[in-house]
């Protein structure tokens, strides 16, 4: 994902309802395009989550909107993560994927990718309504949003263990329709331990000062650095009979 040079800059703020508390408003931004903000105000940590997380997924091949830093007028900086057009809305996702005789058979692969990721970055919240589906005759893609319950939200060092929470329940109700693609599940913990032990911190000197302070960010980079990798394998062996 392509980092900009200066701050996106919004011109003005629209309320939404989403059903949920982390994301209150829609800025309409100097490019022209609109896109779903989130402040500290909507949880302190909520919007360096959502921009490691999106920057993460990303440098691993997964779909996600375009996100950026962006400044409201005052000068106040937040996560920006642009409105997609040509999805599908939550009932059309799922008649597609819980009605349909023969659903997109790319999907097994593409929720697999997703479920490995959500795993690593401990992302408690994945629900159906926080996929975007966009589907052509030709292809179906995914797009993963909304991390405002992943990386350092909940607790750092990340837990060994998700537990019952809205990620395994979405896996148990989608596992008899798609199966593990596990081709799929372990390229994308293979690609989270191939990003250099530099990445990180390189992500995070992008990150504002007033989302992310000293301490977690050292927090991180050593636990980038020294321990992921045998979270990578805990994740496996957990999921090593998962169907």
């Amino acid at each position: 994902m392509q980092r900009r040079v200066f701050p996106l800059q919004i011109l003005g703020l629209q309320p939404v309802d989403l059903s949920t508390a982390r994301c209150r408003w829609i800025g309409h931004a100097e490019d022209g395009l609109s896109y779903y903000l989130k402040r500290c105000s909507d949880g302190e940590r909520v919007p360096a989550a959502e921009y490691i997380c999106t920057e993460m997924a990303a440098a691993v091949n997964l779909a996600v909107p375009p996100a950026h830093v962006a400044l409201l007028d005052g000068g106040e900086q937040v996560f920006a993560s642009r409105e997609e057009g040509g999805l599908l809305n939550e009932h059309e996702w799922l008649t597609n994927i819980m009605l349909a005789s023969h659903p997109p058979p790319s999907l097994a692969g593409h929720l697999s990718a997703w479920l490995a990721f959500d795993l690593f970055v401990h992302n408690t919240d994945r629900r159906i309504g926080n996929f975007c589906m966009r589907q052509t005759p030709a292809s179906t893609s995914l797009l993963g949003i909304d991390f405002s319950e992943a990386w350092h939200v909940s607790a750092w060092p990340l837990p060994n263990n998700i537990g019952k929470c809205n990620t395994t329940e979405t896996r148990d109700m989608l596992r008899p329709r798609f199966p593990l693609d596990r081709s799929r599940f372990d390229r994308v913990l293979d690609r989270i331990a191939a990003l250099p032990d530099n990445w990180l911190p390189e992500t995070l000197s992008h990150v504002p000062v007033r989302w992310l302070g000293d301490t977690f960010r050292e927090y991180m980079t050593k636990w980038w650095r020294d321990d992921r990798r045998a979270r990578i394998d805990r994740i496996r062996q957990d999921h090593a009979n998962d169907r």
